[in-house]
């Protein structure tokens, strides 16, 4: 689990949309979304089929490998709402997450490896902490079950 650089503890860990849209996910957890689950947790885990950072990423390689890659997909759109066009970026690791969905392969996410992703301060993975406790650019409440 990885946090994101910034003080509202949200991570680069998202759950993806039920209607199928790679540009935006459902929402992405939180430092304090992950405390409440398993040390490691899996898509069974929230509901939804999980998108993973992949910037420390362990795997036990197979065929699987031969039918995946990396991949960064962007966009420009018109949003109405805004009355402007827009840029959308679907992450090569979540891209990723999606084609190891496709393949049915179970994949989680852990917090058993703990880590610092250094910016202005240390970002930690080793307790809740964040000015959010859900991610309210997406979601009224936490997605953890």
């Amino acid at each position: 689990a990885v946090p994101i650089k910034s003080p509202a503890g949200i991570t680069s860990i998202a759950l993806a949309r039920d209607d199928g849209d790679t540009w935006s996910p459902h929402c992405r957890l939180t430092m304090t979304d992950i405390h409440r689950l398993p040390e490691t947790f899996t898509s069974a885990d929230v509901g939804r089929p999980l998108l993973l950072n992949t910037g420390l990423w362990v795997c036990r390689f197979g065929d699987w490998a031969k039918q995946v890659h990396f991949e960064i997909n962007d966009r420009i759109v018109f949003d109405k709402s805004r009355n402007a066009y827009v840029a959308q970026v679907e992450p090569e690791d979540w891209y990723f997450s999606r084609l190891c969905h496709e393949l049915r392969l179970r994949i989680g996410c852990t917090r058993k490896i703990p880590l610092r992703h250094r910016g202005e301060i240390a970002f930690d993975n080793t307790r809740p902490w964040g000015t959010q406790a859900f991610d309210a650019d997406y979601v009224t409440a936490s997605p953890v079950p």
